[in-house]
């Protein structure tokens, strides 16, 4: 009893808050009578990117259409938006989604968001995906708060249920900006009724009906969001219609008529053996039942004369487990209201001859890159039940077979973590029958192709002779090397991870100076990486993978973890910056030129800089501006621009002289927090209100522009350095200088023979990280001089 008094009162007051008017607050439908063509122009809707619209969202039969592959503008939303005056925190909404093709990856994208006015801040983030449906063919749809959405958590938080392409689903989000409610944040319903909402509110333990956003932020514009527009982006292929917001959920919920959308196939088996049926159905809250031609209404658990048995009965797999005889099997999906649909028969034709098990003459060889995985499938056909079990051979002679533990299916996956699973399987089938027959399999064989070792400067020299291609595809993916390259060096810079956590980047170089990105993403490790694999900058690491250029980036993406050989406790290295202050004019105006792509991912610093808030000379100042450096501080979880000069302020019109900066800002998760969250952009205003003595950072190529990617906040080195206490020693010919290094500056070495010089520059960028203020040669000479400064 005590119990149930501390939670009605709770009940109480949030029924009550929901006991608002009902308000439509949008109501488009995509049901006026359109015309087929650009949606822009017509209707409610506009489209946020670009601002000038290309005219190729694209309206059919008052569907909005929704297509991967195409150019569409990257967001429709309503043109005016509304206004929540109820005095409700909660906005919902509502859409009817038809998916026309599952998404080309597993993890799938998001789709749509809510937001408040031109997208300035987004959450509540809509996703399908197609990773753990139990029903081949279908998909899944999630949902996440923020849109930093799923720290540490991928694929996003899934409704339960697999979904048919081809039919229409009613779509219900909600989304609490009451950081003190019990339901802050964002929950997803699908084809959902009154009651399921009456569950949400008095019994949330009931699974199935609706699923949480689980993701949290600290981003103040994020949590207190006045939610008024809802938009929906080309990364699915899908039909939207009859879109609704409003202030309470009998304001957007619909209803519609059970439809089957993945029907039962035929098939053809051997008695004994096992074989599931496969049904997805669209409609409200659905029971399903299976009967069949020679049982009628099946249940669970139950043998029937001939010997069959059944699993799921009442969902919309239906397993039968000892296949007996020839039977005609269908489903029936009732929705809450007693409407029905049937499915179509499927037709199991059982071969009851007994027959050995046999397998079919085809051979199956495979040839994978290393750190991947390989598969193998030999189903057999006979009177089951069948047993397997896989034989393996490696490559070296003699040839001599050996059992593989716990491989007793028809198919197998290898992990090719190294060459010891290169070589010939084979699997064989028996049964009971006959004394237990035994069939062999053909033999397959398992290729690995070895990585090509590499250095930075072989990989930069290679990417060199696809400058071309690059160029002609800045904001796509131009492969290199497919079959897997290796390349060692140490971290130099985290950038952070994405904003689903589905993938993490980082950079690494060598001793040359020159260096890489590394992705560990959803696309080519899976399962899911997560965001807690960075190395500490400075760690030495050898990685293997395929190098591709990304929307102007060269990549090193690993197929897997374990290809990508670090050491934790190794000591931290010194990392050496290019003072770049000499490519500075090639670097903006040729970012496909050669030595744009030799630095490209390499760690560089610029001296004598000049920072704006936009690339036409906008100062830094308190005036607020989306991802613009404006507001003077650097944006937290997203990202900042920032441009600057070199040896002189920005000079109109002359403005080809300006550098961006793309900050990022993203949560560093197990790395700490991000260190430029809210922190003010760092300058120095003796020198001018805008002016830094050194920037570095790593220069990359984005989609055609150079970017300079700081990720410390010392790289902002806005401060003059102090004098330097030095000091030389001499031991055995080998010269070591030291001197107290700050955090921030990078140094120089200069070395002269005598105090008039002529003074040459022995070594550059020094002591970036960590500041240890060393300099070692080992060059004799009667006498030498030496002078540190800051490049």
């Amino acid at each position: 009893m005590k119990t149930i008094k501390t939670v009605l009162p709770v009940l109480f007051v949030l029924i009550t808050a929901f006991a608002a008017q009902a308000t439509i607050l949008f109501q488009d439908s995509v049901n006026y009578p359109y015309t087929n063509g650009p949606l822009e122009g017509q209707g409610q809707w506009y489209c946020y990117t670009p601002k000038t619209p290309k005219l190729n969202t694209y309206v059919t039969n008052n569907v909005l259409l929704l297509v991967t592959q195409s150019t569409n503008d990257a967001l429709a939303t309503p043109l005016d938006g509304w206004v929540n005056n109820s005095g409700s925190t909660i906005t919902f909404a509502s859409f009817m989604i038809n998916v026309s093709q599952l998404p080309t990856t597993a993890s799938g994208g998001y789709f749509a968001q809510l937001m408040n006015s031109n997208d300035a801040a987004d959450c509540c983030h809509v996703f399908i995906d197609t990773i753990s449906n139990s029903v081949p063919g279908s998909y899944h749809l999630g949902i996440g708060n923020y849109a930093t959405s799923f720290n540490g958590t991928q694929p996003p938080n899934n409704f339960s249920q697999d979904l048919a392409p081809g039919v229409w689903y009613n779509v219900v989000i909600a989304f609490d900006t009451d950081p003190n409610s019990i339901y802050t944040g964002a929950t997803l319903w699908v084809n959902p009724s009154e009651q399921d909402y009456e569950n949400f509110l008095t019994s949330p333990a009931i699974p199935d009906n609706f699923i949480y956003g689980t993701d949290t932020t600290s981003l103040t514009n994020d949590l207190g969001i006045a939610i008024t527009q809802i938009g929906f982006s080309p990364y699915i292929n899908a039909g939207i219609s009859n879109v609704i917001a409003g202030t309470l959920f009998s304001d957007v919920v619909g209803t519609n008529a059970p439809i089957f959308g993945i029907q039962p196939q035929n098939a053809t088996n051997y008695s004994g053996n096992p074989t599931s049926l496969y049904s997805v159905a669209s409609g409200v809250d659905l029971a399903y039942q299976w009967y069949s031609a020679n049982y009628g209404k099946l249940s669970d658990g139950t043998t029937f004369a001939n010997g069959d048995s059944f699993t799921g009965s009442t969902s919309n797999i239906l397993t039968v487990n000892n296949l007996a005889a020839n039977d005609t099997y269908w489903c029936v999906a009732q929705d809450a209201y007693n409407n029905t649909a049937t499915s179509s028969n499927a037709v199991e034709t059982v071969i009851t001859t007994p027959t050995a098990p046999f397998f079919s003459e085809a051979v199956e060889n495979t040839t994978n890159n290393v750190f991947t995985s390989a598969s193998l499938s030999d189903p057999a056909g006979g009177t089951g039940p069948l047993y397997y079990q896989w034989y393996f051979a490696p490559t070296n002679l003699p040839i001599t077979f050996s059992a593989l533990q716990g491989q007793n299916s028809s198919s197998i996956s290898v992990y090719l973590a190294d060459y010891s699973t290169e070589g010939s399987y084979y699997v064989t089938a028996s049964n009971s029958l006959f004394g237990g027959s035994i069939a062999i399999s053909p033999t397959n064989t398992i290729t690995e192709i070895a990585p090509l070792l590499s250095t930075m400067t072989q990989i930069h020299n290679l990417e060199n002779t696809y400058a071309s291609q690059i160029a002609a595809n800045p904001s796509g993916v131009v492969y290199i090397n497919t079959n897997n390259l290796t390349v060692s060096g140490y971290v130099s810079e985290y950038e952070g991870y994405g904003s689903s956590a589905n993938y993490t980047e980082f950079y690494m170089q060598d001793a040359s100076g020159e260096g890489v990105e590394v992705y560990l993403g959803s696309s080519n490790i899976l399962p899911t990486p997560g965001t807690t694999n960075t190395p500490p900058i400075g760690t030495p690491l050898t990685i293997t993978g395929e190098l591709e250029v990304f929307d102007g980036g060269l990549e090193l993406a690993p197929y897997s973890l374990s290809a990508m050989v670090t050491n934790f406790n190794a000591p931290v290295l010194n990392i050496e910056p290019h003072l770049a202050n000499a490519y500075f004019m090639q670097l903006i105006t040729n970012g496909n030129g050669t030595n744009a792509l030799n630095l490209g991912g390499s760690l560089v610093t610029f001296t004598n800089c000049w920072l704006y808030a936009n690339k036409t000379g906008g100062l830094i100042g308190p005036t607020a501006g989306t991802h613009a450096a404006a507001g003077g501080i650097f944006d937290s979880n997203t990202y900042t621009q920032v441009y600057f000069t070199i040896n002189g302020p920005y000079s109109n019109p002359a403005n080809t002289n300006v550098f961006e900066i793309f900050q990022p800002g993203y949560n560093y998760n197990a790395l700490g927090a991000s260190p430029f969250a809210y922190q003010p952009i760092p300058t120095n205003s003796t020198v001018g209100s805008n002016y830094v003595y050194q920037l570095t950072g790593i220069y990359d190529n984005f989609e055609g522009t150079p970017e300079l990617i700081p990720s410390r906040l010392a790289d902002y080195c806005a401060n003059a350095p102090t004098n330097l206490t030095s000091s030389a020693t001499v031991s055995k010919g080998i010269t070591t200088v030291r001197w107290q290094a700050k955090a921030g500056p990078t140094y120089s070495v200069y070395s002269a023979t005598s105090l008039l010089g002529p003074w040459t520059q022995a070594a550059a960028g020094l002591t970036y990280y960590p500041s240890n203020g060393i300099y070692v040669e080992t060059n004799t000479s009667p006498q030498k001089f030496y002078h540190i400064g800051t490049p």
